[in-house]
């Protein structure tokens, strides 16, 4: 019998129909056969849309052609209970394996979507992050999660009281993001059970451990240089101080036991630096066009096989120290402005003479930190590299070759002031010494040049 050979009601539709004089109209353009009730059948599209037919206690029915173009002048058509019950098999059968295979390939590419572990702190890693978090929303078949791994956050301030955290953090916890904090290695390695498909570091500041990397399909790196050159932890302040003309973006492979030299998969043409870069405006710049490479390396699938081979030459980015941050006064003023722009505010020394009860005056010199410094146009006459004068409520110094200003100064113990405030107690502080800021500390021969 035909009710014994289907499910009934696959879908769970209304079948009540089909107990009507005609359920031949509510079924003509149905996906699927249906069996309800009975001996009853209902069997969609025999031989066209406009056809429909049904079977009424085992007997041989006559089938009627709706009324189209194609089907005006058919003639009828005499089908058996068997004949209609093979069909109904064969069209079940295929039905079924639409519905599955549209249900295997969806599950099948949700699941090949890509879990990402994103490895980030500052806010270059951020333009990389946000380009990641639009790819999933606009398409869930390449990445369908992202979790931001951050170290965990650094007490500063007197009595270690204040809790900093990093700005990937608050950009992660405004888009609903995870966030989970990791920065041992023990930590990193217990996130393997998360089951991450692919692991992206971007400034996060610490070698991902060899057993996560190797844990995993895919890992990938966003490096602001043109790899091999400026490999390491300051490629944006080495182009800037060294004066390049042109820089760029890699991405590149996860190395399991060394920074940047993993395999290069993509880099950016040469992006221009402009003379009145900074540090700020580079890290923006290529964060964002770092972003957009490393979303075109995920949704090309590039990143499987890296093939990529680069014209540059190495050179090596160390970290830069503290020291890098004094001025030296036998620059010129264009030398120290891009230092500035580089590096942030800067440091000199000031000669101080401190007066003791029955005892000599002691020489001594503080640091002095210059913040705003500017490249000036005004001219000092007859002033030695490192001499300044308060005019304007700026201070001007005199350098190798030019002149630049600061907007606010610093004595070593003392607040930040401006520079009306600061001439005013500079006498108190430094008694009869020479405006004089001095490179004294600097060795001979050193120079804002890093090789």
């Amino acid at each position: 019998m035909a009710s014994e050979l289907y499910p009934k009601n696959p879908k769970n539709r209304d079948v009540s129909v089909l107990n009507s004089k005609d359920p031949t109209a509510e079924y003509a353009n149905a996906e699927r056969p249906y069996v309800a009730m009975g001996n009853e059948v209902a069997i969609p599209l025999l031989f066209g849309k406009d056809i429909a037919q049904h079977l009424i206690n085992d007997e041989l029915i006559n089938v009627e052609p709706a009324p189209t173009k194609k089907t005006k002048n058919a003639d009828k058509l005499t089908l058996s209970p068997i004949q209609i019950q093979v069909y109904c098999d064969r069209q079940l059968m295929l039905s079924i394996l639409r519905d599955f295979k549209r249900s295997f390939y969806s599950s099948y590419a949700f699941n090949r979507a890509l879990k990402v572990a994103f490895f980030g702190s500052d806010e270059f890693s951020i333009q990389s992050l946000k380009q990641l978090v639009q790819l999933s929303e606009t398409n869930p078949r390449i990445i369908n999660k992202i979790d931001v791994i951050a170290k965990h956050p650094k007490k500063e301030g007197r009595g270690r009281k204040n809790e900093k955290d990093l700005p990937i953090v608050k950009f992660a916890l405004d888009r609903n993001l995870e966030v989970i904090r990791a920065e041992s290695n023990s930590e990193i390695i217990s996130l393997l059970s998360n089951g991450y498909s692919l692991a992206i570091a971007v400034s996060y500041g610490k070698l991902i451990p060899k057993e996560f990397i190797e844990s995993i399909p895919h890992s990938l790196n966003v490096h602001p240089s043109l790899l091999p050159r400026y490999s390491g932890a300051s490629p944006l302040q080495f182009a800037l101080l060294n004066h390049d003309k042109y820089t760029g973006v890699t991405v590149q492979t996860l190395h399991p036991t060394e920074f940047d030299k993993g395999s290069i998969i993509d880099q950016t043409p040469e992006i221009e630096i402009r003379q009145d870069e900074t540090f700020i405006s580079l890290r923006d710049r290529l964060g964002i066009e770092g972003a957009n490479l490393l979303a075109k390396t995920i949704e090309s699938g590039s990143f499987k096989t890296p093939n990529f081979i680069s014209k540059y030459e190495f050179s090596y980015a160390s970290k830069i120290p503290q020291s890098s941050a004094q001025i030296n006064w036998k620059t010129t003023a264009s030398e120290i402005e891009r230092q500035f722009n580089t590096l942030g505010p800067l440091f000199t020394f000031k000669e101080l003479k401190i007066k003791k009860r029955r005892k000599p005056p002691i020489h001594e010199w503080r640091r002095v930190i210059l913040y705003d410094i500017k490249l000036s146009s005004k001219v000092l006459n007859g002033l030695r590299p490192g001499e300044f004068v308060f005019e304007d409520g700026k201070v001007y110094i005199q350098t190798e070759e030019g002149v630049i200003s600061s907007d606010f100064l610093q004595l070593e113990f003392e607040p930040k002031e401006e520079p009306t405030k600061f001439s005013k107690a500079l006498l108190k502080r430094t008694r009869e010494t020479p405006n004089v800021f001095t490179d004294k500390f600097v060795e001979e021969g050193i120079n804002n040049k890093i090789e």
